[in-house]
């Protein structure tokens, strides 16, 4: 997997373990995530948003990165 991306775009279950994995590889508790990337109309992105709210965030929170990994 290629951690450093720009764009998640796929299923819950997968951009939840896509988060959680690039979390791990880099040791960050803490993730900043943009939520639109392009024209997309106002009521698909709060959609978006919700289902992120709903399916993704609760299970990044209930996820504690308990290691940093150490800088080479």
């Amino acid at each position: 997997m290629e951690i450093c991306r720009s764009a998640l775009i796929g299923h819950s279950a997968a951009s939840t373990f896509d988060l959680i994995e690039a979390a791990e590889h880099y040791g960050a508790n803490s993730l900043l995530l943009n939520m639109n990337l392009g024209a997309l109309p106002h009521d698909l992105f709060i959609e978006q948003i919700r289902r992120f709210g709903r399916d993704v965030l609760p299970k990044l929170q209930a996820h504690q990165v308990k290691t940093v990994p150490a800088m080479h």
